[in-house]
């Protein structure tokens, strides 16, 4: 009897035991299926936001489009200058695109608001530091369009570049030239603005200021008056402001130099017109235009005598 007894009490707590056990793992498949179901719920309302992110980067990206062409077209109405109408609408893109990506960014809750404002202002200064050539073409072309030293279309010379050429485009950082040998010539704006830079274009007109040697056998009036005669026969020269004159004596040259105004776009084919012209008047004239040379003087010397006597 006693036997019997144990046994049952041992049965019933093998089946405790199996109770508890099915409890339990019972439990943990509930706990797995809620932690799954959040996870589930956590990553669908994840991919709904980047989903609608990048929708509203798109109608915002369209909305900027149509923006940035309004504002052309505006500035194009009130002939605003083509370089500063250039800049103005790639500050404006650009601008509001970065504050649309930070709104997104927000949006989806990737970073909190004081971290990206802590973000700017910790990046801000190793940023300056890293990007000091950027942000100075940056204000280098701010300075160019609120100076206006230049224009598109304007013809100037950059010595310390060794580049001259018409002006194309003036943007936020390098502004592009085209010389006159097809060449397109990309040049930094702090370039522009830290140095001299000469424009050929704004007053309309150039000087022409043509110099030319002569040998000392020729007779200097009858030079000048030829230059005078071919200055008189080119329209493309004002008839105002003419200089004829004897610049200075070289070593191996009477230097004779003419001055007279131009325009601009003349200059370069008046002065290689005027190039031409002046080599023919020259020979038919039979005036030397001397070139370097070594003349050498024979002394005999006689018998009896030193050469340094």
């Amino acid at each position: 009897m006693t036997g019997i007894t144990i046994g049952a009490m041992s049965l019933q707590a093998a089946v405790d035991s199996v109770s508890e056990g099915i409890e339990e793992l019972t439990q943990d498949v509930s706990g797995l299926k809620a932690w799954a179901s959040g996870i589930s719920a956590g990553a669908l309302n994840f991919l709904l936001r980047v989903l609608l992110a990048l929708i509203i980067y798109y109608i915002a990206s369209k909305l900027i489009g149509r923006l940035v062409r309004f504002v052309g077209s505006y500035m194009d109405k009130k002939n605003v200058d083509p370089s500063a109408r250039a800049f103005i609408i790639a500050v404006v893109r650009y601008g509001l695109l970065t504050l649309v990506v930070v709104e997104v960014i927000l949006f989806l809750d990737l970073v909190e608001a004081s971290s990206i404002a802590a973000l700017f202002a910790a990046g801000g200064v190793g940023i300056s530091l890293a990007m000091q050539g950027v942000l100075s073409n940056f204000a280098g072309g701010i300075l160019l369009l609120i100076l206006k030293p230049f224009r598109v279309g304007d013809f100037i010379s950059v010595p310390a570049v060794s580049a001259e050429g018409i002006v194309k485009k003036i943007e936020i950082y390098y502004t592009t030239l085209e010389t006159i040998f097809g060449e397109t010539i990309s040049i930094p704006n702090s370039s522009l603005t830290n140095n001299q830079v000469t424009n050929y274009t704004l007053l309309g007109r150039r000087k022409l200021n043509f110099k030319i040697g002569i040998s000392y056998r020729s007779d200097p009036e009858k030079a000048l008056q030829i230059l005078r005669d071919l200055v008189s026969e080119e329209p493309r020269l004002e008839k105002e402001g003419q200089e004829f004159f004897v610049d200075s004596l070289g070593e191996s040259a009477v230097i004779l130099c003419m001055r007279a105004f131009c325009t601009a776009d003349d200059y370069w084919p008046v002065m290689w017109e005027f190039n031409r012209k002046v080599k023919a008047a020259f020979d038919a004239a039979d005036i030397q235009i001397p070139y370097n040379q070594v003349d050498v003087h024979m002394i005999h010397v006689g018998e009896g005598t030193h050469p340094g006597d």
